[in-house]
């Protein structure tokens, strides 16, 4: 079955908003992380802005989360890196 036109729209609308987002977060990400040193991040949700802050040659990256379930994905993150981290 195909999708009715404004289906067709609401989804072609919501991959370009978040094309843009994407970009958008990746240029914000290189501007905080592009000269090094301590970051702390607020929330760590899925873990998305954490991977790409690890890409870059930080010396720590520090994480406040306060919900049990991210905390222990962010636990499993952080097994994984090389880059101190720090969860509170």
């Amino acid at each position: 079955m195909r999708p009715s036109k404004l289906e067709y729209k609401i989804v072609k609308l919501f991959h370009t908003h978040t094309k843009i987002l994407n970009n958008l977060h990746n240029q914000y990400i290189k501007h905080v992380c592009e000269n090094g040193g301590d970051i702390l991040e607020i929330g760590f949700g899925g873990g998305v802005t954490a991977d790409m802050i690890q890409n870059y040659n930080i010396k720590t990256h520090t994480i406040i989360e306060r919900d049990d379930y991210f905390f222990e994905t962010l636990y499993l993150l952080c097994l994984k890196r090389t880059h101190t981290f720090l969860g509170i």
